[in-house]
């Protein structure tokens, strides 16, 4: 007898090349190969198994991955098989069970039956392994339960598909979006209402058709630094960053003395994600208050740095968006 699991893959081709009959497939189910195979390596059953039971109520069983085509059944006393479901030639049919009952210890019966090794490969998964619990598939893919034709009465068959890790431990689509993975290790974000995805940032972003956007540079590390700065007479509509949730302390808009206008990010210190800053660049232009009849601005902004900092917009103004850092609270 040989024991499988102790074959190299070298041993094992060398079995199939010297006529030991196996299911050849790309796909195997593990855990059922030492009933498989037991059989197939006996020199006298090749393919196939013949099993008898002799006694009051006679059973045999073909084991898993094998199929039934042929039962006997006989017994040396006078009706003991009559109305049993055995022919005149001492057959019984392959969609019966193989077994008699009413004998007894003296009078006794028996079946016998031949076995054959499934080579359907759909058949003998079914049989043999119907879930993908042991289901055995190439380095770098998974079994899945697979319907193969829509057909919702048709069962499910085993399929090995390229594994997909690019949503594993990965919180990059934050609050406003579902990872869904892509290939082997990449993903994308399915993202709510009013945001998509942006392949710069790995996440989703808000959807703007009027401002223009700007992204900073990835930054990583605490306190590390990524801006996006808008063009001369441009300013900050709108300040994000994205990512993960967790690797940013917060953004803040800030005004240089050249008049350029940026948003900025900063990383905090769990670094496994880059932070990176995104400027809704806009036009700020200027209107004439009908009240005062002075020159205002459309966009304005206001910051508080506190314990427990609270902002409000002046009158006539709406509130656009409203940002935070461990520096303060800006709007």
């Amino acid at each position: 007898m040989v024991h499988l699991l102790s074959l190299t893959m070298e041993e094992c081709a060398l079995l199939l090349t010297v006529g030991v009959v196996l299911v050849r497939w790309q796909k195997q189910c593990v855990h059922s190969l030492n009933k498989l195979l037991t059989p197939v390596m006996d020199q006298t059953s090749s393919n196939s198994k013949n099993l008898h039971s002799r006694g009051p109520n006679p059973s045999v069983q073909c084991p898993l991955g094998y199929e039934q085509i042929l039962c006997n059944a006989r017994s040396p006393w006078l009706g003991k098989l009559t109305g049993k479901g055995v022919n005149e030639k001492g057959v019984i049919t392959n969609d019966k069970d193989c077994a008699v009952s009413g004998c007894s210890d003296r009078y006794w019966c028996e079946v016998t039956a031949v076995c054959q090794l499934i080579e359907d490969m759909g058949a003998y998964s079914a049989a043999v392994c119907s879930t993908c619990e042991g289901y055995h598939c190439e380095e770098g893919q998974e079994c899945v339960m697979m319907d193969m034709d829509d057909d919702a009465s048709d069962p499910e068959t085993h399929t090995c598909v390229e594994k997909q890790t690019g949503c594993d431990d990965n919180n990059r689509c934050g609050d406003n979006g579902v990872c869904a993975p892509v290939g082997s290790d990449g993903y994308e974000c399915e993202c709510e209402e009013g945001f998509e995805f942006s392949v710069v940032t790995g996440s989703c972003i808000p959807v703007h058709t009027i401002w223009r956007t700007v992204y900073g540079e990835p930054a990583v590390g605490d306190d590390a630094i990524s801006y996006a700065e808008c063009n001369a007479g441009e300013v900050v509509m709108r300040c994000h960053t994205f990512g993960a949730p967790s690797a940013a302390d917060g953004v803040f808009i800030t005004s240089g003395d050249d008049g350029i206008v940026k948003c900025i990010a900063k990383a905090s210190n769990r670094g496994k994600y880059p932070v990176i800053a995104i400027a809704y660049c806009g036009t700020r232009t200027t209107v004439t208050d009908p009240c005062t009849q002075e020159t205002i601005h459309s966009v304005e902004y206001r910051f508080a740095s506190a314990h427990s900092p609270s902002i409000s917009c002046p009158g006539g103004y709406y509130m656009e968006s409203c940002i935070f850092t461990a520096l303060g609270l800006r709007t």
